[in-house]
């Protein structure tokens, strides 16, 4: 059950087909034919669904990435393939669907199955004679939303509003009306969890704003399906003092070494993605719970300096701060000058008609972006050069160089960096070679005064014609 792609077609036979291949792709898979030269039933021990994890941040994502497609795999395993029909599947799947969601359960709601959906009625309590939202219901119907004031719930058919586009029985908005008693009152849904690119609809409630004085009996008519019958029972309201907001807390070891996973706690947060930072420069993204909290590991970046190093977990207004020692084998720049005062002064060659990779992108402070030598249309050889402008005289005693993080194109081995006060006379003050390791290189050299610091590429590690670099920078003392 794949989602629909940006930019589908939407003709009609290309829906169609889409359609078609939306609820039969996962179930038309067979462990015979998948195979070349095919593989006899008696050759199959089972069958297996692969889920990559990199990027799943809890349970209930990695329930939407798994459901409905589980159900076709499971299928496969125990219907031969004569046996397999797919509308009867889509048919069963459908009715599944309220289960599932009744269940608490979190599913990518296909727009291949035509999900059916259920009201039920639900007895009640409610403050003795304080006017209060009480619940007479309960609604089931994967693929819809809740509309804006709360009176309908309507089918989702459209992928611009943040979530998949879905299809059900429920084809025509469903709203509810409650008569309680000699009293006739509007009926409003919530929802138990917002629909979005990673959550299923959820459980609405049918509600009514009342108050009550007495056993009250009410019959909650929704537009599509019978009325129910629902008690509401009044009893006596109970004063509540709203706990206090506990303040955002990060719990992990006082030492660590680089490049390693460690017990990471957070606790007083909102649920959802908190921004792990080491010294305000954001690393990963962790995910906490229903209750704000998150206990299980987090890695210490393989490029963290050594020393006393700040962590900290941020989420919009709530940070949580931890100074924690790290043993790194990567060290601070001595002297190193602030990136946002250097200039690039010139460059032999960059890309920007292929791709973004101006020589600039090695001083924005982004690893993740990077200067990258000419490829679109001709590719100048070696050797390469990038100058940086300090913006005035110092007293220069190194170089830090980053390489390009996200290919082997671009990283310099052999090289040599020189030192001018004017741009045009050069001193040679370092020549050797990088390594290919993501984190910071440093290179020091004995003090010698300029402007100009030129970084000089005279090969690379993946043996063709490209230089580049993710970030550089200078050490140096200004005069």
């Amino acid at each position: 059950m794949k989602q629909e792609p940006e930019g589908a077609p939407r003709s009609g036979a290309d829906r169609n087909r889409l359609h078609s291949c939306r609820r039969g792709c996962q179930y038309a898979w067979g462990p015979t034919t998948a195979v070349s030269g095919g593989v006899p039933e008696s050759g199959v021990l089972g069958v297996e669904g692969a889920l990559w994890s990199e990027t799943v941040r809890g349970g209930d994502q990695a329930e939407f990435l798994t459901l409905p497609r589980a159900a076709a795999i499971l299928e496969t395993g125990w219907t031969p393939k004569d046996h397999k029909d797919v509308g009867d599947f889509g048919e069963r799947l459908a009715r599944l669907g309220t289960h599932l969601t009744v269940a608490g359960a979190n599913f990518y709601e296909s727009p291949g199955a035509e999900w059916a959906a259920t009201v039920a009625g639900t007895d009640a309590t409610a403050p003795r004679a304080v006017t209060s939202r009480v619940g007479l219901g309960r609604v089931a119907a994967p693929g819809t939303k809740v509309s804006e004031d709360g009176t309908r719930i309507v089918p989702d058919t459209v992928s611009t509003d943040g979530d998949p586009a879905s299809a059900g029985a429920l084809s025509e908005p469903l709203t509810a009306t409650a008569a309680c008693g000699e009293r006739d009152l509007p009926v409003t849904f919530t929802r138990s969890r917002a629909r979005d690119s990673l959550h299923a609809a959820g459980v609405y409630t049918a509600g009514v704003n009342a108050s009550f004085t007495r056993p009250t009996t009410c019959v909650l008519t929704p537009s599509v399906g019978d009325p129910v019958s629902v008690r509401v029972r009044p009893v006596r309201p109970r004063a509540e003092t709203p706990a206090p907001a506990a303040a955002p807390e990060l719990s992990m070891p006082g030492e660590v070494k680089a490049g390693t996973w460690v017990p990471l706690k957070l606790a007083g947060f909102a649920p959802g993605y908190v921004e792990i930072r080491v010294d305000g420069r954001t690393a990963y993204t962790v995910r906490a719970d229903a209750s704000g909290a998150f206990d299980r590991h987090g890695v210490v970046p393989a490029g963290t300096y050594d020393g006393v190093r700040e962590f900290s977990a941020v989420q919009g207004d709530r940070e949580a701060h931890r100074s924690v020692s790290v043993d790194s084998e990567v060290r601070p720049l001595p002297d190193l000058v602030d990136q946002s005062t250097l200039r690039v002064h010139d460059v032999d060659s960059e890309e920007t008609a292929g791709e973004d990779a101006a020589a600039v992108n090695a001083l924005d402070g982004d690893p993740s972006t990077f200067w990258h030598t000419r490829w679109a249309g001709a590719a100048p050889d070696f050797p390469h050069h990038i100058t940086l402008d300090l913006g005035k005289r110092y007293d220069v005693t190194g170089l830090q160089y980053v390489q390009r993080q996200n290919s082997r194109n671009g990283r310099i081995k052999d090289c040599r960096i020189e030192v001018s006060d004017d741009g045009t006379t050069w001193t040679r003050v370092a020549e050797g070679s990088f390594t290919e390791a993501l984190t910071p290189q440093n290179v020091e050299f004995d003090v010698q005064r300029g402007r100009y610091v030129r970084l000089t590429g005279l090969g690379s590690h993946a043996g063709n014609a490209f230089a580049g670099a993710a970030e550089l920078n200078v050490g140096g003392r200004p005069v």
